[in-house]
């Protein structure tokens, strides 16, 4: 059975089809092309690649408990909106947009069970997590699967492609929307266990259950494996995670226990870490540090601003380096 040829109509449609797709591919490739060899002409001058040429303002995702809200201050004595001040008066370019969506009583299942969908509307450049304090007195909420990592190529496209950072750049310039975390009242209870922030039309479930003291070994397990897990999804998610410590010295607690395993994750995952431990050892008489702490060891607003400090620091370093020669 001999089948019928193509009439002219059809091979000028799959000529046309040919010609855009074509026509597309060399004018991507063009763009590409343009885009490597004009940060290739700025570092041979010696300067620095000005990141503003290349992506939007850097956004920092910072996650938590009590200790990234904020508690007892101002949302703007909080060390996210500290450090976004701080850095856009001081530090040329890049700028930087900090969005705080912690929260008191979070625990680190909490934390996992919404990462994906936080990574996917904030779509952070750095995520900063300090969590796992409350892991020991509140109930772990149920963690969803992750979702499926982005192929080789895909992959490779978004850590070398100028081009596919510019269109990142254009899909979140549309992003003017305010991250809205209400501020629970203190009453005789205690803080309310349910809350709601939003950001645009996407909304985040606040807040947690008590449940006693849970068991030491067990709970800390879970812990090391919810913020390894944090780890793994924040690099199939694009993001570059910083992990960091609770400030206070005591050697027992909630926060030395957590201290342990966060430093351990940090560790044995290469991830970068801000070891508030250290930043306030150094500048405190005791371990009670009643200059920048409250007495149950959250910071107050000059604490904070040491926070500010040393997350400030550290993202200079990265984003230093990941401005370097390839």
């Amino acid at each position: 059975m001999t089948l019928p040829r193509p009439g002219a109509g059809m091979r000028r449609f799959f000529f046309w089809i040919v010609l855009i797709t074509v026509s597309a591919v060399v004018l991507a490739g063009g763009l590409e092309l343009l885009l490597q060899t004009g940060a290739w002409l700025v570092r041979a001058t010696g300067r620095e690649a000005p990141v503003a040429w290349l992506a939007d303002d850097v956004r920092i995702l910072c996650l938590g408990d009590s200790n990234t809200y904020g508690l007892y201050l101002k949302p703007h004595e909080a060390w996210p909106a500290q450090l976004e001040t701080s850095w856009n008066t001081t530090v040329a370019s890049p700028r930087i947009r900090a969005f705080n969506l912690g929260y008191p009583g979070t625990n680190s299942s909490k934390v996992l069970a919404d990462f994906a969908k936080m990574l996917e509307t904030f779509r952070p450049d750095f995520t900063i997590v300090l969590v796992g304090g409350n892991d020991f007195w509140t109930i772990p909420v149920d963690v969803p699967p992750g979702a499926e990592p982005p192929n080789a190529l895909v992959r490779f496209a978004e850590r070398h492609s100028r081009l596919v950072r510019l269109a990142h750049m254009l899909a979140r310039a549309g992003d003017t929307e305010d991250l809205v975390v209400p501020r629970g009242r203190f009453r005789e209870d205690g803080w309310e266990h349910r809350a709601e922030a939003s950001f645009g039309d996407q909304t985040f479930e606040l807040g947690f259950s008590r449940g006693g003291m849970i068991g030491g070994d067990e709970t800390a397990s879970a812990m090391r494996r919810n913020l390894e897990e944090m780890v793994q999804r924040a690099r199939k998610g694009g993001t570059k995670l910083l992990l960091m410590t609770y400030p206070p010295q005591r050697k027992s607690g909630y926060y030395a226990m957590a201290n342990h395993w966060i430093r351990g994750v940090a560790q044995r995952t290469g991830t970068p870490l801000v070891n508030l431990q250290t930043a306030f050892a150094s500048r405190c008489s005791d371990a009670d540090c009643r200059e920048l702490l409250f007495r149950d060891g959250h910071p107050n607003a000059a604490g904070y601003r040491l926070v500010a400090e040393e997350v400030s620091k550290k993202l200079q370093n990265l984003l230093a380096e990941s401005q370097e020669p390839r």
